[in-house]
């Protein structure tokens, strides 16, 4: 098998790949590139953290700074709310203006005076789903 990179600041970044079949090292490449696009870079000081989605509990905005909530701390994002919501996949659903949940790090739920519902996460965070976030939040989970 042959390759050729190529790095350019003038060129968009392009994968090629020329080949007689679709073979499992084909696969496998595919998988990479697609998998690189969906994870997520955390900050904490110097460290930088490359998280997978499956490994964020949620990603919300604390002191005016996008952070993921995970199991292993907070990480600071350089990446606005908005531009994650259409990055990450279906496990995510926003549940108040300022949060999003990841579906399958959910704890459990508790209902508080005035109907508010409060998500717990399984790292111990904890947040409320806002009233306009509620119908659809119990719709996702049925």
């Amino acid at each position: 098998m042959r390759y050729e990179i190529i790095i350019s600041s003038e060129e968009e970044e392009r994968v090629v790949i020329y080949a007689k079949e679709n073979t499992p090292i084909i696969k496998k490449i595919i998988s990479v590139i697609e998998d690189s696009d969906r994870r997520i870079i955390g900050y904490r000081g110097e460290e930088s953290v490359l998280f997978s989605q499956s490994e964020i509990e949620c990603i919300t905005v604390i002191d005016g700074k996008t952070t993921i909530v995970t199991e292993y701390g907070n990480f600071v994002l350089r990446e606005r709310l908005y531009s994650l919501e259409e990055k990450l996949n279906d496990d995510f659903i926003r549940i108040n203006k300022s949060t999003l949940a990841n579906l399958k790090k959910i704890h459990s739920f508790s209902a508080s005076f005035g109907g508010a519902l409060m998500i717990k996460f399984k790292c111990g965070f904890c947040d409320y789903v806002s009233r306009r976030q509620q119908k659809a939040v119990k719709e996702r989970l049925k």
